[in-house]
Order: C-alpha cells, then structure tokens, then sequence
C-alpha cells in the first residue's frame, strides 16, 4: 500500500518510522514528477525540497508553529502532504489549486506568497505578533529562502530588523546555487567558497547558524532540525540540495527544468 495515499495532514507524517519516511520521500518525488510532466507547471525547485518539506512536517507542530516558503513554486510537496494530493493536476488550470500557497486555500498555508524575498519579513510579523499575544509557549516561525532569494534587498532589511530580537524565527537556507538562472556575485561567491566567513556573516545578523547539510540525506537534515528547532530566537539552518532532485535532465538542464509545460500525449 502506497505510503502517500495514507497521508493528509502534517500529523499523520510524524507517526511514521524513519524506513517509512524514505519510502515517502520516494513517493512523494515519483508522484510530483508524474503530475507535473502531465499537467504542467514548476518543476525542479519542487524536487528539490522534497526532504526538507518531510522533515520539516516531522519536526514542527502545525498546531502551533507556521511555515512560510519564500516565492512559494516549490510548495508542491506541502501541498500534497495537506490534503490536497488529488487536486495537484489543477494547477494552472482554470478553478485549480494556485501554485502558491494561498491562505484561502488551506490552514496550513500561513502566508500567501508569489514574489521573492518576502518570507523573512512575513516570519518576524508573526512573531512580533506572537509576543503581544503573550502565549506561555512561543511558536516557532519557519522562512524556507533560497539563496537567490536571499539577495534581495527585502531579505536584507528583514535579517537588519531580527537583529537584537528575540523572535522566535528559524530561516532554512536552501542553497541550490539557482533562481531561475545560476546564481552570480558576492553571496552566491561566498556560500560556494568560504565556509568560515558565511558563518561570521550570518552571526554579524544575530542568527545563530548550522550548517551547511545535505539537503537530500533525510535523517541527517531531521536530526539537523530537530536540533536547531529545539533552540529559541532568530537562527538559521544552511542545507545544500540540487533543484531537479532526482530527474537526470533536470538536474542537467536547470535553467529548462525550472518549469515544466505539459507534454503532449501522441
């Protein structure tokens, strides 16, 4: 019996063993690039986060905590895994899901996103938020950014504004070296080269950083964020993944694969 099929919430991920885990990885990434060759729409950033969106659904508590994925084409996975696997075929498709998270749409979609660099700022709203509330046990606000995304200048004003808080923020750092082109300058430079100064840099912000991992080893990335989730204030965790993840042409033709439209059946 599929793994998949027996999924639909975030809940029903946290009761599996870690063989299951990987089974459902494995499925999720099969399922995603059936329907998407079939239907069209973004491709390979999808495949890249297929790990991180399992462990993260295995970590956090959606009962409390939130995640935003930042531009939102690679929230595939998260949809599928709340409760809308059978509607994933809809995508671009008049009266279909949004390829992007929509908080119309779904609980488990806490912010709507469509445009780069806006989940940093959108994270420390809600914890602003949190804090005026006054809970016993502050939830923990997850920024899914890439590393494109990250050189924003909204990014930027975002981590200047964390600065000296104690907002309860982890930033997931997804480093595929890729937008939709490869990436070019100074940070991109940086994340490539010189492990020592990412660090210093990130801690020049007042984040508290690991990393970096590999993105795609399951139980290395949950044990990564267990760890980092059990701590508290602004922190970031540097994982490395390969956007087109597990399909040989989009791994080779990034650029191409970053969506996909939808094949003609002959």
């Amino acid at each position: 019996m599929s793994i998949l099929n027996t999924i639909s919430s975030p809940d029903k991920v946290k009761t599996l063993a870690a063989k299951d885990l990987i089974l459902l990885s494995q499925e999720l990434r099969a399922f995603i690039t059936r329907t998407i060759l079939d239907s069209g729409g973004h491709f390979s950033s999808n495949l890249g986060v297929i790990e991180l969106t399992i462990a993260l659904f295995y970590t956090i508590d959606f009962n409390h905590d939130a995640i935003v994925w930042d531009v939102g084409h690679q929230s595939y996975p998260h949809k599928v895994l709340t409760n809308r696997m059978s509607l994933l075929n809809t995508i671009r498709s008049l009266g279909g899901i949004s390829g992007f998270p929509k908080r119309e749409e779904s609980i488990y979609d806490s912010f709507g996103t469509g445009h780069s660099s806006t989940a940093i700022s959108a994270v420390m709203g809600m914890a602003a938020a949190s804090k005026l509330h006054n809970h016993s046990k502050q939830p923990t606000f997850v920024a899914v950014v890439g590393d494109g995304a990250l050189t924003a200048g909204l990014s930027y004003e975002a981590l200047n504004n964390l600065f000296g808080s104690n907002f309860n923020v982890l930033i997931i750092l997804n480093d595929n070296q890729m937008g939709i082109d490869p990436n070019t300058g100074a940070l991109n430079n940086r994340l490539q080269t010189n492990q020592t100064a990412v660090k210093l840099w990130f801690e020049w912000f007042g984040l508290a950083y690991s990393g970096p991992i590999d993105g795609h080893d399951l139980p290395a990335l949950i044990q990564a964020l267990d760890e980092t989730y059990a701590k508290q204030g602004p922190r970031l965790l540097h994982i490395k993944t390969i956007k087109g993840k597990g399909y040989p042409d989009a791994e080779k033709e990034q650029t191409k694969w970053h969506s996909a439209n939808k094949f003609i059946k002959i």
